[in-house]
This record gives structure tokens, sequence and C-alpha cells, in this order.
């Protein structure tokens, strides 16, 4: 997802004005809002006018109240269908989920109608698998996607540990508390305060914390704190994520300034993997560190 998202932002796509995508449901954190599918209803009405079908309320002619839509475009429910189930199983909130269970065919038909919530908005209500309200952990609650964006957010990322947001090292010092991060039998902090500063200070800088995370956990007695599942996570997700894509026509470009700006935040990111990048430039540190990790595990 941080590939495609990078793809975007690279190819300089506002998302916040796309009037013209339809169906975009992940746009709007899948809470299926009549609002926010200005596209898919300027498509409906544009298809109604051929045949000098009009309704005052758009939103019918997607959700199928308005029969004569499905009745002339037989094909637009399937197209409309497969687009959606294929948005639904993205979604990031996984509560929007039924059961698992052994399902009939037939309860995968999807029934299309208009529902408005407790604000008087309107949304567009899908029964199916089971779920009155498929989209929705409960009839009367939305989804509520993470603010990362990912399912399974990435434990390389320092906010993930700490009760506010954190980007930079400076973010830290305003932090009220950091994680001790428990052993997960003995509930025994695993880090000194101290210790879990350095180690989330590494995870603000993308670029360098491969070695520095390495050479933290070398050092002293700290490999024993990888028993913890939590550091184990970290280290694993700062290894082998590939990190920010860097685009070929960047690839002769170098930041003037460090820190890099940011219009030069885009160069901070490596071609392939940030791995692949410190094997090809500055194997030495990264080799002795994971052979000292080895040695002492």
């Amino acid at each position: 997802v941080s590939y495609f998202k990078e793809v975007l932002k690279h190819l300089n796509v506002n998302l916040a004005r796309r009037r013209n995508v339809i169906f975009d449901f992940a746009q709007h954190k899948w809470g299926m809002w009549v609002s926010g599918e200005r596209g898919t209803l300027a498509l409906v009405e544009r298809m109604a006018a051929t045949k000098l079908l009009a309704d005052a309320n758009p939103q019918n002619l997607v959700s199928g109240g308005n029969p004569m839509m499905m009745h002339i475009w037989p094909e637009f429910q399937a197209y409309r269908d497969i687009i959606f189930w294929w948005s639904y199983f993205l979604c990031t909130d996984m509560r929007v989920f039924p059961d698992a269970r052994k399902y009939h065919v037939s309860e995968a038909i999807a029934r299309w109608s208009i529902g408005t919530d407790e604000r008087g908005r309107q949304f567009f209500k899908i029964t199916a698998l089971g779920k009155d309200n498929l989209c929705w952990i409960t009839d009367s609650q939305p989804p509520a996607p993470p603010a990362s964006g990912h399912r399974w957010p990435s434990p390389a990322l320092p906010a993930m540990h700490t009760k506010g947001e954190v980007r930079t090292e400076d973010d830290l010092l305003y932090q009220r508390s950091l994680p001790n991060f428990p052993d997960d039998k003995t509930g025994r902090p695993m880090l000194r305060p101290s210790d879990s500063e350095s180690l989330l200070s590494f995870l603000t800088v993308p670029y360098l914390r491969q070695p520095l995370l390495l050479n933290f956990f070398t050092s002293q007695d700290r490999s024993n704190t990888l028993r913890q599942k939590t550091l184990q996570n970290i280290l694993q997700a700062t290894m082998l994520e590939p990190g920010r894509l860097l685009f070929p026509e960047d690839m002769k470009n170098i930041p003037e300034y460090v820190p890099a700006t940011s219009e030069e935040e885009h160069l901070v990111a490596s071609p392939f993997s940030q791995l692949l990048t410190e094997l090809t430039h500055g194997p030495l540190v990264i080799l002795t560190t994971i052979g000292k990790l080895m040695a002492l595990t």
C-alpha cells in the first residue's frame, strides 16, 4: 500500500479533488456515503439522460431504488457489485467483516438500498452475508479505519508505540511517557526509559535506522530483549520493509540539505529496498552486526 501511495504522490494525483472517480468508497473511509460518490452519481445521471430517464435522487439509480436503471442496463448491477466486493475486502477496519463461517452463494448477493444516519446523512446500505448493513460495524456505527491508512500498520512507525503522534526526534521530547516494552510472560520492563527513547528516535529516521537498530540490539545486554514480541516486530519491520520508493528520474539527484527539506524528502528513498541499498553501498555494518546478533542469541 505504501508503494502505491508513493506512486500516486509522484503522479501528483490530488485525492481530495477527485470529482470524476466512480465508486470511490475507500477515499471516504468505506462509509458508503452518498455525498462522497459525486463521480458515480454523475455517471448514472449521464447514462439515464441518454434514455430520457430522470430521477431527482440519482442515488436511487445506483442502488436500484429506481428499477428502470437495472432494467435498461442489467450489466451495471454486476459492474457495481464487482467493484463493491473488491473495495469491501480492502477495508482496513476489520470490524466490518462478518463472522467467519460457511456461506451459501445466495448470501453473497448484495442488496442495495439508501439509509440515513442519525445526523441525516445518506449512505448506500448493502445487505449481504447475514448482515443488514454489511459495510458498517453495527447498524449505527460506520467504519473507522486507522489513521495510518493500513490494515496492519508497520511496527517500525514510532507513533505505533506512543500515545501521541511522533514524526521527528523532537516529538519524543513532548511525550509524557514512553513505552517500556514489558516482557510477554512476566510483565517486567525490557527497556529502560533512556533505551526506549533511543530506540524510538532511531525509528524517526527511516533511511538510517537499520544500522542504528542493529547496533542498538547488539550492544550491552539488549539482545536478550528480543524475546519480547513487540521488539521482534520492530526489528523485523525495520529490516525487511522496503521503505520509500525512489523513482528512476530521481536517482541522479541528491538532497542539498541535511535534514532534507520537504521539497527534497522524496529523494531520501531507495530504488529497490532499504536493505538492498545498505548491502550494496555499505554492507560491512549490516553483515557485522547481524553476525554478532546471531552469535549472541
